[in-house]
């Protein structure tokens, strides 16, 4: 069963949207779980891609709204970044069951395959966990 955003709206919150929005600052288009220019948001907010809704390996607990937590991936030249990037009225929340054990588990996954650095993100402060 496919996954939508339903009423979370949190990736308008703790993202950064050049020229829209600053980090952890709500997005002046962001209405009651939805937003309001999902037609015709800016192209950083279409390429950002919710591991939560692309990823059913992400139990419920994921659910961004939920977790506080919103898990993004960028792949870039430098290679890919898995990024747990938290609400900052949660900034523990990654430090709890029954989060923890999964970010360890999936850092452990890119230490072995070397295919991605995994951090955690809090404001301005990225905590990297592994490389």
């Amino acid at each position: 069963m496919a996954r939508s955003c339903g009423s979370c709206t949190l990736c308008c919150r703790v993202m950064k949207v050049p020229g829209v929005k600053d980090d952890h600052a709500w997005c002046s288009h962001a209405k009651k779980g939805a937003c309001g220019i999902y037609d015709t948001r800016p192209e950083l907010c279409r390429q950002f891609n919710c591991q939560w809704l692309m990823n059913e390996k992400l139990g419920p607990h994921w659910f961004p709204k939920d977790a506080k937590i919103v898990v993004d991936l960028k792949i870039g030249e430098a290679g890919a970044v898995l990024a747990f990037i938290v609400d900052p009225n949660y900034p523990d929340r990654w430090k709890e069951n029954p989060w923890w054990p999964d970010i360890r588990a999936l850092m452990g996954q890119g230490i072995v395959s070397g295919m991605w650095s995994t951090v955690v993100m809090i404001k301005e402060q990225m905590i990297v966990l592994g490389r």
